[in-house]
């Protein structure tokens, strides 16, 4: 790729500070300053003026990747697909007045088979020699897709996914039709099923310096085990206090730490921990959008990250709180037959596994994880540089660099 050509990154799903899109988009910016690669971001419509400047980015995007646009249950599927779709194909058009050209790449940091088709939609409006290169990277599968038992036979609706890219070929030459996945499980099937090779890429993560982190990590507590990142069903958070209330009767004095969104959950959550101060421990819980820095910060203070997800939805896609906790030498706790539990199973981080979605064997693990900790982190330390080589934004973007056409 010529030098002189642009990147325009689309992220529909940036909007505030908080999120894992914000973190990796000051990657983005920081990897092609230092390339000396000029980069256009567009990001939500609502996003603040904050970001706006900070990225010097255009607020343009009217929805997220994953915004339902239709509440039909009948319907609903389609109906996102086509709304979704043809918002994305006319936001594009934004990036047509601001000179795009054939020598270009767009970058989509999340995608859906909407972008596929938003972008075939809007490709098809441009003469050939002014179409760019369109490069997507694919974060989260479609969650009706499983896998069977061995991991090899993949069972699903593909339909929406099939049609898409069928569309964006008949209007981009394959070469500059570039995708990428976060784990290889999900490369695997969208090569399959796309009939277009997906390559394996990385978590394309953005590490603030620890010479920026440690003086916010100073004034926050030390705590041995905690859950980071949003509080969600699939993450566990119907499971949580029970797990926190039965590793303080087994461990008296351990120190814990959540995150939840709001200061009504805090409340209720809080309530439920109370008794585990008769055990002489306690539990912070932290509510509301924490800022990027002030999240990783708080991971550092971590000896240990638990996740207590349901592995079903994590078997196709990578964890930005896995991939972050790894990067700072952290131990982590993560269910089996998922992406965190195949990272460990490579020696890519430290950490136990659970194999039960279940109270019982997500507290076994969490103990298993503590008792070990003072040789775990070892490990989880002289590992770290390496994890982070391997993944962050500047790996990414080597990744796609290489795969542009000439």
């Amino acid at each position: 790729m010529p030098f002189s050509s642009r990147l325009f990154f689309a992220q529909p799903n940036l909007f505030d500070r908080h999120s894992h899109y914000y973190g990796e988009a000051l990657g983005w910016k920081s990897v092609c300053a230092a390339r000396g690669i000029a980069a256009r971001f567009y990001i939500h419509a609502k996003a603040g003026p904050g970001i706006v400047l900070e990225l010097d980015a255009r607020p343009l995007f009217p929805y997220q990747t994953d915004s339902q646009l239709d509440h039909d249950p009948l319907s609903q599927s389609l109906a996102n697909f086509v709304k979704g779709s043809e918002s994305f194909a006319t936001c594009y058009e934004q990036f047509e007045r601001d000179g795009i050209g054939g020598d270009d790449a767009v970058i989509v940091t999340y995608s859906s088979e909407r972008d596929l088709y938003g972008a075939a939609r809007w490709l098809a409006r441009r003469p050939p020699d002014r179409r760019p290169t369109f490069v997507f990277i694919f974060h989260v599968p479609d969650f009706s897709w499983t896998l069977d038992a061995a991991g090899e036979n993949l069972s699903g609706d593909f339909s929406r996914w099939r049609f898409a890219m069928r569309e964006l070929k008949a209007v981009l030459p394959s070469e500059k039709a570039l995708l990428l996945a976060t784990s290889a499980t999900l490369a695997n099937a969208l090569t399959g099923l796309l009939e277009h090779p997906c390559e394996i890429g990385c978590s394309p993560k953005f590490y603030i310096d620890d010479a920026v982190l440690d003086p916010i990590a100073a004034n926050l507590p030390r705590v041995h085990l905690r859950m980071a990142g949003e509080f969600r069903p699939e993450r566990g958070a119907d499971l949580v206090t029970a797990v926190i209330r039965r590793v303080a009767m087994q461990r008296p004095g351990t120190i814990f730490a959540l995150q939840v969104p709001d200061e009504a959950v805090a409340r209720h959550v809080s309530q439920e921990l109370a008794a585990i101060a008769a055990q002489g421990s306690r539990c912070y819980v932290d509510y509301g959008n924490a800022a990027h820095a002030d999240y990783q910060a708080r991971l550092k203070q971590s000896d240990v990250v638990f996740m207590p997800y349901q592995a079903h939805r994590y078997m196709f896609r990578a964890s930005g709180v896995f991939a972050e906790a790894t990067a700072f030498g952290i131990v982590t706790v993560v269910p089996d037959r998922t992406w965190m539990a195949e990272q460990l199973a490579a020696g890519l981080g430290v950490g136990t596994v659970f194999h039960d979605w279940s109270v019982d064997a997500i507290t076994n693990a969490c103990l298993g994880a503590l008792a070990q900790h003072p040789s775990l982190v070892q490990r989880a330390h002289s590992g770290k540089a390496e994890w982070r080589r391997r993944n962050s934004t500047a790996t990414m973007l080597e990744k796609i660099l290489v795969r542009l056409p000439k």
